[in-house]
C-alpha cells in the first residue's frame, strides 16, 4: 500500500462513516434502533443505536476499491465478518439472546479457519516453542468468543469501547506492518478510521453526541 492511498482511503472511510452514522443516528427511531437505559448505561434517556451499521457499511463500500484481490483471497473472512455484524444489528433492533450469539461467534471463528485465520501457536515458554496442533481451533473459538464477550461488557461508558478498540486496532496494524500482512493493516485501517467517526457522536459531552434524546 502507497502511503498516500492509505491516507486517502482512511479518509474516505472516515467520511462515510460520519454520514451512514448520522443517517442511522437520524433514522433510528423509525428502524426500531433505540436503546433503552439500564443500570450499565451512563444514558439517562432513550438513545439511537446501532452506529454498527454505518462503520461497517463505510469499511464495505471503500476496501474493496483498494483491495478487491485480497479481499477475494479471504472471502470466508469477509462472510465471518458479516455474520457477526448481522447479529449486532439484530442484537440493537431488539435484544439477541447470548445464545444466538454466541453460537454466531463459533461459526463466525471456524469459517476464519477457512482462510487460514487461527491462533496456532501461543510464542515459547523456556526457549520451548509451543504450537496447538488439533487444538488451534478450540483455542481460536475460546480467544475470540472471550474477547468478543469481554469488548461487550465493557460497553455502557460513551467511547469507551471505541476507544479500546481503536487502541487494539492500532496494535494489530503495528504487528500486520512488521510482517508484511496487508488484510491485517487493511481491516485495522479501516476500522480505527469508521470508529474514529463514531467517537464525534459517541464521546460525552459534545454537541453532536449520539445521546440526543429520542422523544
Amino acid at each position: 500500500m502507497s502511503t498516500l492511498g492509505v491516507y486517502i482511503e482512511f479518509v474516505l472511510i472516515f467520511v462515510l462513516s460520519s454520514l451512514f452514522i448520522g443517517l442511522v443516528k437520524h433514522y433510528a427511531p423509525s428502524l426500531g434502533l433505540i436503546d433503552i437505559p439500564n443500570e450499565r448505561s451512563t444514558h439517562v434517556s432513550h438513545t439511537p443505536c446501532g452506529a454498527g451499521i454505518g462503520f461497517y457499511l463505510s469499511a464495505a463500500v471503500v476496501i474493496p476499491f483498494f483491495h478487491f484481490d485480497i479481499m477475494m483471497q479471504y472471502s470466508w473472512t469477509l462472510l465471518a465478518i458479516f455474520l457477526v455484524f448481522a447479529v449486532g444489528v439484530l442484537d440493537d433492533h431488539h435484544d439477541t439472546s447470548p445464545k444466538t450469539k454466541f453460537i454466531v461467534l463459533i461459526l463466525s471463528t471456524i469459517l476464519l479457519s477457512f482462510d487460514g485465520l487461527l491462533v496456532d501457536d501461543v510464542g515459547t515458554f523456556f526457549g520451548m516453542p509451543i504450537t496447538l496442533g488439533w487444538f488451534a481451533l478450540p483455542f481460536t473459538v475460546f480467544a475470540v468468543t472471550g474477547f468478543s464477550n469481554a469488548l461487550n461488557l465493557m460497553d455502557g461508558l460513551d467511547g469507551l469501547a471505541a476507544t479500546i478498540s481503536i487502541v487494539i486496532l492500532g496494535s494489530f496494524f503495528i504487528v500486520g506492518y512488521q510482517h508484511n500482512d496487508t488484510l491485517m493493516m487493511v481491516l485495522s485501517m479501516a476500522f480505527i478510521a469508521s470508529l474514529s467517526a463514531f467517537l464525534i457522536f459517541n464521546w460525552h459531552p459534545v454537541p453532536f453526541s449520539w445521546e440526543t434524546a429520542v422523544p
